[in-house]
Formats: C-alpha cells, sequence, structure tokens
C-alpha cells in the first residue's frame, strides 16, 4: 500500500479547499507552511515520520525549481505532471527533469 500526501507552501486551509473542490479524499496528511518552508523540508518531515527511505518517496510538482532542490537533497523520484500543460512547455527549459504520465503513476501505486 502506498501512502498519499501534499505537500504544499500555502496554508492548509487553502488547500482543503482545493482537495474539497476537487472531491480527493483519499489522502494521510496535508503537509503546510506551518510546517515546513521548502519542498526538501517537507519530503524529510514524511520520511521521519512515516520511517521511509528516500527512494520510496515519489513527488511530483509543477515547479521545476522544488524538483531541482528535491533532487538535490536526494530524492530520486522527482517528475514535473506530463497532464499539466504548463510543464510540457517547461521541460524543454528543463530537459534533465523527468515527466511522469498517468499511467506511470498508476503503476506506482500498484
Amino acid at each position: 500500500q502506498n501512502d498519499l500526501f501534499f505537500v504544499s507552501l500555502k496554508d492548509k486551509q487553502s488547500i482543503s479547499m482545493l482537495l474539497e473542490y476537487k472531491e480527493l479524499k483519499n489522502f494521510n496528511e496535508v503537509i503546510d507552511c506551518s510546517l515546513i518552508k521548502s519542498k526538501p523540508e517537507g519530503l524529510e518531515f514524511i520520511r521521519k515520520k512515516y520511517k521511509l527511505q528516500k527512494n520510496q518517496i515519489l513527488f511530483i510538482d509543477d515547479n521545476p525549481l522544488h524538483i531541482n532542490e528535491c533532487k538535490g537533497n536526494g530524492y530520486e523520484n522527482c517528475y514535473l505532471p506530463k497532464w499539466n500543460s504548463n510543464c510540457l512547455k517547461i521541460n524543454s527549459e528543463f530537459p534533465d527533469l523527468n515527466l511522469i504520465d498517468i499511467n506511470q503513476l498508476k503503476n506506482f501505486f500498484d
């Protein structure tokens, strides 16, 4: 079983409203700006709290700077979402960053 977390530099209330609007309910926890100051810090928070290895965490973000920060901190499974058209454009500027599509994501959860 894999767990789903949201790591955001926004506040928990804003994220909860968005998740409710998108009808996303099957997640474990929202890690927000009250707990962290950066995305790698959020991944570390999850890793330590849930006793995970860095390679057990799949991180998807639409900001290449966040992806690079996390990769620089030893998180290998970092991706831009292929379903986000902006990320497809961004990827040409950051060819070293990998894209993930829905099927790859489903495979990760199997």
